[in-house]
């Protein structure tokens, strides 16, 4: 596994990448692939004066993380050229700009989508339209109990691509999964609980 991660890396290192939003799941994401060398677009619908993109662009200059930044609400039309994307699990697949980026040869993944590949410990993924983050929960903390040491992810607790290389195989992966991030998702988790299906997003669940 630690193969797989080194091979991420040089696949990454020195493209052009897009990370579409910047809110607490690409954070972690941005500091990781900057880490590696990567050459950065930051995307996301706020203006520039926001005090959260001001916050978030002094956390970064702090750290000595230099982004290109596309902000505001026509923040996506400067998505071009771009060698690999990485959008947020609420973000539609069938956008205009990345269909017409994926078109072009651009890679569109997630931090979840890449995390799942490389992950080297057992993932025990959690779905169903109620009670994700509940069983979720309780799931984690039953393991933790059995004296499991847990990684808790996806909708709930922390962006774990960041972590993937601390990660022991002997580890246990619990991760809250919507149907937005199934919905790309090429990789299955070794254990997968649903909770339950109803009828729910039926506007992006057209069939």
């Amino acid at each position: 596994m630690k193969r797989k991660i080194e091979h991420f890396k040089a696949f990454v290192r020195n493209k052009k990448i897009a990370v579409l939003g910047v809110g607490i799941s690409n954070r972690p994401l941005i500091r990781y692939l900057s880490g590696i060398g990567c050459s950065i677009t930051a995307f996301d619908r706020l203006p520039a004066d926001d005090p959260v993109i001001i916050r978030t662009r002094q956390e970064f200059a702090a750290e000595k993380i230099e982004l290109t930044w596309s902000l505001g609400a026509d923040y996506l039309s400067r998505l071009s050229g771009y060698d690999l994307i990485f959008r947020t699990p609420q973000m539609r697949r069938d956008l205009g700009e990345l269909v017409s980026e994926r078109n072009r040869g651009a890679v569109i993944t997630s931090e979840m989508e890449v995390f799942m590949e490389l992950c080297p410990a057992p993932v025990i993924g959690i779905t169903g339209s109620d009670g994700k983050t509940t069983t979720t929960t309780l799931i984690a903390m039953m393991l933790e109990k059995a004296g499991h040491k847990v990684h808790l992810g996806g909708n709930i607790g922390t962006p774990l691509l960041d972590r993937v290389e601390t990660i022991q195989t002997s580890d246990q992966v619990v991760l809250e999964l919507s149907s937005f991030q199934l919905m790309s998702m090429r990789k299955s988790p070794q254990t997968a609980v649903i909770t339950n299906i109803s009828p729910n997003h039926l506007d992006i669940h057209k069939d």
